[in-house]
């Protein structure tokens, strides 16, 4: 029992996706999609009804066709170990008995 959601921004390089995702940390007011959603999550987790709770978030990114999470900076092992060039995780989309997942 529980919640999966999705929530997709897209459209073209510098329309404000980022910024609309992610906002600003600096003030409340400031927050995007990412940071509201996260507090309200867990704010509904603190409530006296729910005894216990796992929950789990993925930040992922679509870029010329290249699937990458943008929580890790670079793989630690696996068919995709970087250097130390900072480059995100490339993440391989696929199909499972359930849907499509994403691995990695």
């Amino acid at each position: 029992q529980g919640y999966e959601s999705t929530i997709f921004a897209y459209g073209q390089t510098g329309t404000g996706k980022t910024h609309t995702m992610e906002g600003s940390l600096s003030s409340p007011d400031l927050y995007g999609v990412i940071p509201r959603s996260a507090e309200a999550i867990f704010e509904a987790a603190r409530q006296p009804e729910y005894e216990s709770y796992i929950i789990k978030c993925s930040y992922l990114e679509i870029y010329n066709e290249d699937l990458r999470d943008l929580l890790v900076d670079m793989p630690r092992s696996g068919p995709n170990v970087g250097d130390s060039s900072g480059k995100k995780t490339k993440l391989e989309i696929m199909e499972g008995s359930n849907g499509p997942f994403c691995r990695g």
